[in-house]
């Protein structure tokens, strides 16, 4: 970890896997990105500055900018996203009463049907995977691009768990139209 030299605009990014692929066969573009502001404490707004509203940010201002960290259970617990306009309440995603699922080598599977609360309607869900080969979604092998529907059938790929072992990996289901997003645990058991 490391400061930033905040006396200009900086941006630090993290490349994932694939896009440092990209990078190096020449073909790299930029189609997804996140933001946040996990090192603002928006506690030392003060509108009680003596110098008035021109400073009632200083503080924050002049805080140290942390670069960026591969690791998302320690950056971008705060996420920035864009609401419409008049919504009240932040999209949340759910899936039913557990985030963590086991499947079993031999035939079977588990079926998500993810709906947004605190939004009007919802299109379509993406879901994403950190393991490519250990499932299939909807019948087919995650793509970096995830795959998109309403309803996801999750099942484990018989080939890449040996007889007497576990793995597991972390899918990340996105609302399309909001940005919500939930995170589920999957472990695969060839027992």
């Amino acid at each position: 970890m490391g400061y930033l030299d905040n006396s200009s605009v900086t941006i630090d990014a993290i490349l994932t896997i694939a896009g440092r692929e990209a990078l190096a066969k020449g073909n790299f573009s930029i189609t997804k990105f996140a933001l946040g502001d996990d090192e603002v404490d928006y506690r030392l707004w003060n509108t009680n500055h003596p110098l008035g509203s021109s400073y009632y940010g200083i503080i924050i201002e002049n805080m140290p900018i942390l670069e960026a960290i591969p690791d998302d259970n320690s950056a971008l617990r705060s996420k920035l996203i864009s609401l419409k306009k008049g919504a009240t309440k932040i999209p949340a995603i759910s899936i039913g009463a557990s985030t963590s699922f086991t499947l079993k080598i031999a035939n079977s599977s588990v079926t998500l049907s993810p709906k947004t609360d605190n939004i009007v309607s919802t299109e379509a869900y993406t879901i994403y995977t950190t393991t490519k080969t250990l499932i299939n979604i909807n019948g087919a092998k995650p793509t970096v691009d995830g795959i998109q529907g309403n309803t996801f059938v999750i099942s484990a790929n018989l080939n890449t768990v040996p007889s007497g072992t576990t793995k597991s990996t972390t899918i990340t289901i996105v609302d399309n139209m909001s940005g919500a997003t939930l995170s589920a645990s999957i472990i695969v058991t060839n027992a």
